[in-house]
């Protein structure tokens, strides 16, 4: 007859030589991190994280614990409760790989936070702009179809700002002639002006200007695309 060598048991399912509740107790099954300090942007409230800044969501937290835990559970599934500077995390999952004994590890992890500014806010409370779509209207001036095209840029920037955080950096000036989109960052303005002649009738003209050379010693330079439709 077996029997547990840890509680006597002989009543209860076994593995590895041990009763599976003795199995359970004895070992550990993952390392949890005591504490996890986020950095988080002071005015957007965007996290720094692995070269990036991303959105602060219960999502993107609960993906960042997961990575800092280490664990042999087999299947392993992470549920995290948020409340205050707390997250209570649940990870689940199955000690052997028959998925015969399943195993819930709880832990408490401390939460503390290094604020900085994010690339993005730091260009756009600077105003410091790589980019300008300057929207103006030929004649005889089409109201219609210039509307149209200014809500297609809108649009088109809040898709891109969904791939790539940079494009937050971004506003918008009226002018007697016209609007002025100004873009942080030059890739965002370059995607939007290769939407706009990718899909609208529409003449433009280019210039740009230097700004002098970067800490890496590249030259940085602000390019103007005058839209006229």
């Amino acid at each position: 007859m077996k029997f547990c060598p840890k509680c006597g048991a002989t009543d209860k399912d076994f593995y590895k030589g041990f009763c599976v509740d003795c199995y359970r107790n004895m070992n550990k099954f993952a390392e949890v991190p005591k504490r996890l300090k986020i950095i988080r942007c002071k005015d957007c409230g965007f996290w720094f994280y692995k070269g990036a800044w991303i959105e602060d969501s219960y999502h993107h937290l609960a993906r960042i614990i997961s990575e800092k835990v280490k664990t042999a559970l087999f299947e392993p599934r992470f549920e995290v409760a948020l409340k205050d500077d707390l997250a209570n995390l649940t990870l689940s999952g199955f000690a052997d790989e028959n998925k015969a004994i399943p195993v819930t590890v709880k832990e408490e992890i401390k939460l503390s936070f290094e604020e900085r500014t994010c690339d993005s806010c730091a260009k756009f409370n600077s105003k410091n702009h790589e980019f300008k779509i300057q929207l103006r209207g030929s004649e005889p001036f089409d109201a219609i179809k210039y509307k149209k095209l200014a809500d297609a840029i809108k649009k088109q920037i809040e898709y891109l700002t969904r791939k790539d955080e940079r494009a937050r950096a971004f506003w918008i000036e009226e002018k007697k002639e016209g609007l002025d989109f100004l873009f942080g960052f030059r890739q965002a303005g370059e995607d939007v002006v290769h939407y706009i002649l990718g899909n609208f009738k529409a003449k433009h003209e280019v210039s740009s200007e230097s700004l002098g050379f970067d800490k890496d010693g590249k030259r940085k330079i602000r390019v103007t695309y005058c839209i006229r439709i």
